[in-house]
């Protein structure tokens, strides 16, 4: 399927039209575009998809739970175990039975998704005064600390992304906000 037979997709397209018309204004101005992906269930374009080799998918390298943990500190995910719309092909079949070993190849097909989903623009035609800044709600275990998703107080599912991209005649400038 297209791009725009998703959300995502048609939020994008109207987002490039919504960049267009204002570039044709001379003065700046601010859009705001909220994408839902990568979120529940992790269904993407095809094209995406296929970007990742199974065999290079690289799993958690910490499949464990953390040094003196105790059990209930990190759920298994429950979300992920429930959630359906996957296509037969990409399922996560793993996460229903409750085993969350990050080392199993459900592991990398659940992986794959989350990266399908989770594609960045590369390239751009914005103008070289654009400011671009990309944040989350929480984090995500991808197989850490022996679980997937989220909710749990460990540092992946507290971590929420934060990305600005500055044009480089701006970088050093500062504002009262500046990081």
């Amino acid at each position: 399927m297209p791009d725009n037979a998703f959300h995502d997709g048609k939020l994008a397209d109207m987002a490039v039209s919504a960049l267009r018309e204002c570039a044709q204004k001379d003065q700046p101005f601010w859009l705001g575009v909220g994408f839902i992906r990568p979120h529940l269930p992790f269904v993407s374009p095809q094209k995406y998809w296929d970007l990742y080799d199974p065999a290079k998918i690289e799993l958690a390298p910490n499949p464990f739970l953390p040094k003196g943990a105790p059990d209930y500190a990190v759920l298994p995910g429950v979300s992920c175990a429930t959630t359906t719309g996957f296509p037969p092909d990409r399922s996560p079949t793993m996460l229903r039975a409750g085993s969350n070993t990050a080392t199993t190849p459900q592991s990398a097909i659940w992986t794959r998704n989350w990266a399908a989903c989770s594609m960045n623009l590369t390239t751009s035609a914005l103008p070289k005064n654009t400011i671009i800044v990309l944040w989350g709600d929480h984090g995500w275990k991808l197989g850490e600390q022996r679980a997937w998703c989220k909710h749990s107080n460990v540092e992946n599912d507290t971590r929420a992304p934060l990305l600005i991209s500055v044009p480089d005649e701006n970088r050093g400038r500062k504002t009262r906000f500046s990081l």
